[in-house]
This record gives structure tokens, C-alpha cells and sequence, in this order.
């Protein structure tokens, strides 16, 4: 489910591995070949994305309580919802890589 402006963004995200923020192209280009629903991401080309939950238990859908870390999401703003509690969140690249 693609996420208007109205939606508030959070601080801190949850996710069960040390995944790192990857480059949005990669993210659409991953979930379409997976059959997923995924919006257009053709403007945000110097963006990265990271998919977290908003809670600590959302999380341990994915895995033990021991697996879950802290994202920070300062300066990011979700885009894109999923129906397991996930939320795709995009800010401008920091690095200039991945």
C-alpha cells in the first residue's frame, strides 16, 4: 500500500538482522521479480530504503527477540506499506554508495 504525505513518519524502526540501507532501484527491482506490489521509484534514483516495523513485536515476525536492532530513521520518510506490519522508508543517500 503506497503511503500519502498524511502518514507520520517515526524515529526509530525495528528489523531482525544488521541489514544495511540499500538503493531504492534495488529494493522496487527486488520486490516486483518477487510478484510484491511496489510503487513507482523512478524519481528518488539518489535515495536509499530500508524495510523495518514500527514495533518491537512486528519484528519477531520475522525472527527471535535477540535477532531484532534498532533502525534509525531520522531524516527518512516511509513510502510504502506492506500487509505483515512492514513500512519501506527512503532518505537521500549518504554516502553516495550502498
Amino acid at each position: 500500500m503506497t503511503l500519502g504525505p498524511q502518514f507520520k513518519s517515526k524515529e526509530v524502526g525495528y528489523r531482525t538482522d544488521h541489514s544495511k540501507w540499500w538503493g531504492v532501484q534495488n529494493h522496487a527491482r527486488e520486490e516486483l521479480d518477487k510478484g510484491n506490489e511496489f510503487p513507482d521509484v523512478s524519481h528518488l534514483g539518489d535515495h536509499e530504503g530500508i524495510w523495518v516495523t514500527h514495533t518491537i513485536k512486528d519484528a519477531m515476525r520475522y525472527g527471535p527477540r535477540s535477532s531484532v536492532v534498532d533502525v534509525n530513521l531520522a531524516g527518512a520518510r516511509p513510502i510504502h506499506a506492506d500487509q505483515d506490519g512492514g513500512y519501506f522508508y527512503v532518505r537521500k543517500q549518504e554516502n553516495g554508495y550502498y
